[in-house]
């Protein structure tokens, strides 16, 4: 099932925090739309996972903007003195 080949895509591999609610969510209403492949049991579950993925990338890109004004900072000292 490719659906289940791209969730696995969006939540491991892809880092684009800003897209991966938009992905899953589409993929949470494919579910629920074929009730009969009796796959919404995993909805609650995968939604805690994808939540935690999300702050987790969250926190990479904060960290990362972090360093990089640390380093814009001390290039403007250096210049400064």
């Amino acid at each position: 099932m490719p659906q289940l080949q791209d969730l696995y895509q969006y939540i491991e591999k892809d880092f684009n925090p800003l897209q991966l609610c938009t992905r899953v969510n589409a993929f949470f209403g494919f579910l629920l739309e074929n009730e009969e492949l009796e796959l919404s049991q995993y909805i609650k579950p995968l939604q805690e996972v994808s939540i935690v993925r999300l702050l987790k990338q969250v926190q990479c890109t904060v960290l990362h903007l972090r360093g990089c004004l640390f380093s814009v900072l001390l290039v403007l000292v250096v210049c400064i003195l």
